[in-house]
């Protein structure tokens, strides 16, 4: 059975390429080893059934060949058990499984709880059974204490396994075994308990050595706190023990006088109180078993206080005698009397040596295999600690019965699911809970068999409730107290509508958390509630969930590394489980560029694309959708780090989204893109402030299946691939032929890549266009995009593009555009940020359709409009700047529906009263960005009127000195960034800003404050997720109390190199109260000299993280260690 189990590993025996060619064989003949006997046991068996006797039936009917082969086996597996790497191979195959295992949750259900109460009750019956007969036998007392010593310990060790999940079938065995071992104790007649029992309880443990058994728990990144039972009796052991240390010298000098001869002994037994000193030492620091520790401490307490006392009572009766014999008196009268002392405080001695000896062999035994291997999580959770807070929040506060959890598979939601089951807040807020796992392919409108079972099991604990059946008992459950259900893996409509007639209608607070894959399931089970749609995780968040897996060799170069990372990267696509099956190939090696592809990559290619084709094929995509789908696929490349407004810019010029009533097309673009992202089609980069999506990628494992869907010559990608024929006829050797244009007649969009510098790029672009505007074949151009393409040449025909609506020239360093833009009167988009275009042709004026217009702000490029023009319809003005020579009455001041405004200025304070009255009749503002600049670009005074009107505002910026700072008393709520900086605020302005229940980035840069002390009560920042406070000259001290900025994941504090300011009372009293899975972790991003050196900071963080503060390092993230 043992070798079975053995072999019942979680490694596929595919993966064996960990073991050697030794330890390959010895698993190999293992497996013969189970087949045979196997066979011989099925035999045993059919001879079993037809006996009905004793022993003479197996005899007479000649099995002797039955009886021989059973003998032969059992020495075979023996002798097999016995071999010398054995240990080495269960060592290796232990290591590799826990390493897996420890980065997966999906753990086995089989638990200790029910074993361990039985297992007590029968350690407690036995024991009372010896203490009634513990005299009556002579020589059985010293053999009773061993025996409720190793009880004892296994008693001790079984309440720390509580409620441990198993995580292979040989831990199950052994558990099992253990139970079998009591079970046989209790059945046993009393003279022969010993004597079985302690073979029993040897061979338990010489098992759990020979196959490496190792029972693994998870816990929390943080430090378990001791009871304050066993601080007393840490104190009180190592007080004891420092008792016998200082009692050495004088025990010995008292020995010297002695003449008994029994030196030896003494010296003995104080040797063993120094090895249990040790002992103490080892069982002082391991973790993981309170109850183990406990019982360990104890018995050292109980051996070495009584040892101490045999060794002084021997020697007062040393001492004694010598007193009497330097009297000289009585001594006839005494003499049998002494002798018979001294013979039995020296036979004490004795027997004390021989007994601790025995106590110091169980006990480091125990302490040696009685282990539970902590492992931090750490791993499973990267990226899921908001989620964690999130739906530990609405579990505790929100009124829907249901909370549903929707995902991809192998996103996370199970893992999710567990984290927040076992939560403490959890713990602590339901009366009780339990879990119901549910298989995958459930269907039918009635609960299959399996399924009931499982919910049935799921619910065993419950109070027995005969005659009812599982529906009767999930409703008692549900209405009986406040509790918590979770049904995992609810696969289909049908299964929910059958398990939903046990929900009654509850009042009493008690919630059912459901995870699925599929958002309609979710939605069926109930509309009202939000469904917690998971998330893909970022790039770092992949780097890290990977190389928590596998071994990067520490000389691996630099340029190696972000290979690898690339390709870790482009394959898993954000996807959890991609990651592990990618780092399960992976363990136990040295990942380098050169065995990272290979053999693994081609088999791991194909299963990293089922979870993704599972998804889209499990969730019909809209027409809409798809259409805009399929515009990124078929132009951007794979790999590209895709800009969210440069998509939705061409959606919109393309009339892939429609307007509808409620929104403009650019939001319905917007809701498009955060659909595909929902859908896991796409992966977010990176965020706006407000939440919104700023960059993305595609996920590659959809890619390659939809462009086989088909191409389309309405759309041509230009991404420079040499050989072919988009390469050939805009950079190759068919530049000049115009036939073969023609394949592009109905060209609606064009975008280049061409990565080059020089003049190459320009002049291949020009001449491109050029011939397609020439021959009439980019008549139907409706988007132009040539962001990044360097310093691209715009021909003068550029004006016959009729149809064009998006023109991209973001980050091309073009010096110029051609007048004749002017003649694009559809053109909807017209960016030039980051050019170094100074000043735009007049002609600009004529383009009515106009929405949004982007500038480059640093060249200060002039937007100068005339008085009898307007651009009616612009809804972003992003980068002017504004001059003493620049018209606002007449002028700016008749675009009066802009959603996103960026100025600079050089204004005198009554212009600037002109310029703040125009703003502050913009009503549908969302953006606003502010620089009062000089010529150098410092900072000058800024006039604002009030801007609590403007309901849409929700991000705002300002550089300069506000000349009225009590602006700041009248923000709108709707707020969700704000930027300053030499805004000189005083802290009356400041508390104005902590009451924006909206606000989720704040960021006060060099003179934006001015006070010495910053306070962040109770109920301040509510929403805050960043903080930056940047080189604030006369802040001293920031103070943070409990309940302030309860989601804070980023604080960011910088100072001159040359300040040495400080910071205090910033502590872990700023992390929310009820994610205790979040961490305060020190950057050394910064350097900000002596910053901390001196100073009263409280941040309670670990000795690793608190030397990086003291040598000056401050930036401080809250988020995952």
């Amino acid at each position: 059975m043992i070798a079975s189990q053995l072999w019942d590993s979680e490694i596929n025996r595919k993966r064996t390429e960990l073991l050697n060619p030794t330890e390959a064989a010895w698993i190999e003949r293992t497996e013969d080893l189970v087949l045979l006997a196997a066979s011989v046991f099925e035999r045993f068996q059919v001879c079993n059934e037809r006996r009905q006797f004793g022993k003479w039936y197996f005899w007479s009917h000649n099995h002797y060949p039955l009886f021989h082969d059973m003998k032969q086996i059992k020495k075979e597996i023996k002798a097999h058990l016995n071999e010398k790497s054995l240990v080495d191979i269960c060592g290796t195959l232990e290591r590799s499984r826990a390493h897996i295992q420890s980065l997966q949750d999906r753990l086995k259900s089989t638990s200790v709880k029910k074993q361990d109460c039985a297992t007590a009750a029968l350690i407690s019956s036995i024991l009372k059974k010896e203490n009634k007969n513990r005299h009556s036998v002579d020589g059985m007392e010293e053999k009773i204490q061993l025996f409720e010593l190793q009880l004892s310990l296994l008693l001790a060790f079984l309440g720390d396994l509580k409620g441990l999940d198993f995580q292979s079938e040989k831990e199950k065995a052994w558990v099992e075994e253990a139970g079998e071992i009591i079970e046989e104790a209790q059945r046993t007649e009393r003279h022969k308990l010993m004597e079985d029992i302690n073979d029993g309880f040897l061979e338990l443990l010489n098992r759990k050595e020979r196959y490496c058994l190792k029972f693994n728990g998870r816990y929390p990144s943080k430090s378990v706190t001791r009871s304050p039972h066993q601080e007393e009796i840490q104190i009180s052991n190592r007080r004891l023990f420092s008792h016998v240390k200082d009692k050495k010298e004088n025990w010995f000098h008292q020995m010297q006088k002695c003449l008994s001869g029994e030196y030896h002994q003494v010296e003995r037994l104080y040797d063993q109180l120094e090895k249990m000193d040790r002992l103490f030492e080892t069982a002082n620091t391991i973790e993981g078993v309170e109850n183990s520790r406990t019982a360990w401490l104890d018995q050292m307490n109980e051996t070495a206080t009584k040892a101490v006392h045999t060794i002084e009572a021997y020697i007062q009766t040393e001492e004694e005698e010598e007193e009497r014999k330097g009297k000289g008196t009585n001594i006839l009268n005494n003499l049998f009397g002494n002798i018979i002392s001294e013979k039995t405080q020296a036979a004490k001695l004795s027997e004390e040596n021989e007994r601790m000896s025995k106590v110091i062999y169980v006990l480091e035994r125990s302490i040696n295999l009685y282990r539970i291997e902590i492992r931090k999580e750490s791993t499973s959770v990267v990226g899921l600690e908001e989620d964690i807070h999130g739906l530990i929040s609405r579990l505790t506060t929100d009124g829907n019965l249901i909370v549903p959890i929707v995902g991809m598979r192998g996103i996370g939601k199970t893992t999710l699911a567990n984290k927040v089951f076992n939560h403490e807040a959890i713990l602590s807020h339901f009366g009780s809970r339990h879990w119901v796992s549910l298989p995958p392919k459930s269907c039918g409108n009635t609960l299959p068999n399996d399924d009931e079972k499982l919910v049935l099991g799921a619910l065993e604990t419950l109070e027995e409730q005969y005659g009812r059946s599982w529906v009767e008992k999930i409703r008692h459950f549900l209405g009986e107290e406040k509790n918590l259900l979770v049904l995992d893996n609810i696969s289909t409509k049908e299964v929910w509508d059958t398990l939903k007639v046990a929900f009654p209608e509850v009042t009493n607070e008690s919630k059912i958390m459901l995870t699925t894959r599929h958002k309609s399931v979710a939605s069926h089970a109930d509309q009202s509630s939000t469904q917690h749609l998971l998330r893909l995780r970022t790039k770092e968040e992949s780097w890290k969930l990977f190389t928590q897996m596998v071994h990067l060799p520490p000389e691996i170069p630099p340029e190696s590394e972000k290979i690898i990372k690339a390709k870790v990267l482009e394959r898993c696509g954000g996807l959890p489980l991609a990651i592990f099956r990618l780092g399960y190939h992976l363990v136990g090696k040295h990942v380098t560029e050169e065995n990272f592809s290979g053999e693994h990559e081609s088999e791991s290619i194909k299963n990293y694309k089922e979870p993704w084709i599972d998804a889209v094929a499990n969730e019909e995509l809209p027409d809409q959708l798809m259409k805009c789908l399929a515009y990124i696929i078929r132009l951007f490349p794979g790999d590209y780090q895709i800009p969210a407004r440069r998509v939705v810019a061409s959606w919109v010029a393309e009339e892939l989204v429609e307007e509808s009533a409620e929104d403009s097309p650019e939001c319905v673009a917007e809701k498009c893109l955060a659909d595909l992202k929902d859908r896991y089609i796409i992966r977010v980069l990176e965020r706006k402030p407000d939440g919104k999506i700023k960059t993305f990628c595609l996920t590659n494992a959809l890619r390659d299946d939809w462009l086989q869907n088909g191409s389309s010559d309405q759309r041509l990608a230009d991404k420079f691939d040499r050989g072919t024929e988009t390469f050939e006829i805009i950079h190759g050797k068919r530049t000049d032929s115009s036939d073969d244009l023609q394949k592009y007649k109905d060209l609606s969009a064009y975008l280049s890549f061409d990565p080059r510098e020089g003049n190459k790029p320009g002049e291949d672009i020009e001449n491109f266009l050029r011939r397609g505007i020439a021959t009439g074949c980019f008549r139907l151009l409706k988007v132009l995009d040539l962001e990044r393409v360097f310093r691209p040449i715009l021909p003068k025909s550029i004006g016959n593009l009729n149809d064009l609506k998006y023109l991209g020239l973001r980050w091309t360093y073009l010096e110029a555009i051609p007048s004749s833009i002017g003649n694009l009167t559809n053109l909807q988009t017209l960016d030039v940020k980051h050019t170094c275009i100074r000043k735009l042709p007049a002609s600009i004026w004529k383009l009515q359709k106009l929405r949004h217009l982007y500038l480059n702000q640093s060249y200060r490029s002039k937007f100068v409009q005339p008085s009898d023009a307007a651009l009616k319809n612009l809804q972003t003005l992003w980068g002017v700047f504004v001059g003493e020579d620049s018209p606002l009455n007449n002028g700016l001041n008749r675009l009066t529906n802009l959603r996103k405004l960026k100025l600079a200025f050089q204004l005198e304070l009554s212009r600037q009263r002109v310029l703040a009255d125009w703003i502050s009749g913009l009503k549908h503002l969302q953006s606003l960005r502010l620089r009062s600049i000089g010529e150098m670009g410092e900072p000058l005074d800024l006039h604002l009127v009030p801007l609590s009107h403007l309901k849409n505002l929700s991000s705002l910026y300002l550089f300069g000195r506000l000349e009225n700072p009590s602006i700041m008393e009248n923000l709108p709520q709707s707020l969700t960034e704000v930027t300053l900086s030499a805004s000189q605020l005083s802290d009356n302005s400041m508390s104005k800003l902590r009451e924006l229940l909206e606000l989720r980035s704040l960021c006060l840069y060099s003179g934006s404050y001015k006070e010495k002390t910053m306070v962040c009560s109770v109920n301040h920042f509510p929403q805050l997720l960043v903080l930056k406070l940047w080189k604030l000259e006369s802040l001293e001290e920031l103070q943070v109390e409990a309940g302030a900025m309860p989601k804070l994941k980023e604080l960011d504090i910088r100072f001159h190199n040359n300040t040495g300011k400080e910071v205090g009372n910033l502590g872990r009293h700023c992390l929310p109260s009820q994610d205790h899975s979040r961490e305060l972790v020190a950057s050394s991003s910064w350097n900000v000299t002596q910053a901390f050196t001196h100073s009263s900071v409280d941040l309670a963080l670990d000795e690793s993280k608190r030397e990086l503060l003291e040598d000056g390092y401050v930036n401080l993230l809250f988020g995952s260690s």
